[in-house]
């Protein structure tokens, strides 16, 4: 008999699905990652986000150059992309910007909750357990190598 190995690694997948003024749905966004291989990615764009919001706090756009402001303004929607991009990919980011109308702001409005809330605490749990699986299957041919040995 052949020695069988399973895949047993999880990864996040959901739909999105944005919807018209009257509640139908227009546009559906299939989000599947491995949270191995994305969890660091998002987690850095998402604390980068978070650090240019604050920045904003006490932002004062008239006491600014018209320079500066357009500067501040171009980090968080860059920020907002980059963010975007890692969760989604470029394509599907495309397609929100499309729906949105560009509209950033009303975009991490909508879509912020989820990655917050929903996305980024799943893949962190997703990557935890599957770096748990590794190690606990780590810990078993250390214990069968000592009594061997």
């Amino acid at each position: 008999m052949a020695y069988q190995i399973k895949r047993e690694r999880q990864y996040f997948a959901e739909d999105i699905e944005l919807l018209d003024q009257d509640g139908r749905v227009v546009l559906s966004i299939h989000v599947a990652l491995d949270p191995d291989s994305v969890v660091e990615k998002i987690s850095r764009k998402y604390i980068d986000l978070v650090h240019i919001q604050q920045s904003f706090q006490g932002f004062d756009a008239s006491a600014k150059n018209e320079a500066e402001v357009q500067e501040a303004y171009a980090r968080l929607g860059n920020a907002v992309i980059a963010l975007l991009e890692a969760v989604f990919g470029t394509a599907d980011t495309r397609r929100l910007l499309d729906y949105f109308d560009g509209n950033y702001i009303e975009m991490m409005h909508q879509v912020g909750p989820w990655i917050e809330n929903v996305a980024v605490p799943r893949i962190r749990e997703i990557a935890q357990k599957n770096k748990q699986q590794i190690m606990k299957s780590y810990g078993r041919r250390a214990r069968r190598r000592k009594k061997r040995g």
